[in-house]
């Protein structure tokens, strides 16, 4: 996978991860719900790929582009966990997170990731007036 560390601005293509309903996992012998080998090796992978990242300082935005899903594919469910993933590499903490973009694309299964700094100039948008009344 490729990605780019530039001051300001990171990029990277990672693998698709796995759908929140396949991350955690319950046992009967436990309380709290644990996660599943392929969200551990998952993270680990992520990690690799993106040990040459360090967390960007105050609010983030970013933009997903999720390919290769299958049509009944929930796309929310690939973006918690890879926000997770990327909590320790992009950002510190994740209310760092200001702004989401994702979208889905044809294509091989992976995840095309930005992250920037979030400045309220470039995120405006304009919300119009409500035309009812009470």
């Amino acid at each position: 996978m490729t990605k780019t560390n530039t001051p300001g601005a990171m990029r990277a293509a990672l693998p698709m991860p796995p759908s929140a309903n396949r991350y955690w996992r319950s046992y009967n012998a436990r309380r709290s719900p644990v996660r599943s080998a392929e969200a551990r090796e998952y993270l680990r992978t992520v990690g690799h790929l993106l040990a040459a990242w360090r967390p960007l300082s105050g609010r983030v935005a970013v933009s997903l582009v999720v390919a290769g899903l299958r049509a009944n594919a929930d796309l929310d469910n690939r973006i918690k966990i890879l926000l997770d993933a990327l909590t320790g590499h992009a950002w510190a903490d994740d209310a760092q997170v200001w702004s989401i973009r994702a979208e889905r694309a044809e294509g091989l299964p992976g995840v095309e990731v930005a992250v920037s700094p979030w400045t309220a100039a470039s995120h405006l948008v304009a919300v119009p007036a409500p035309t009812w009344r009470d």
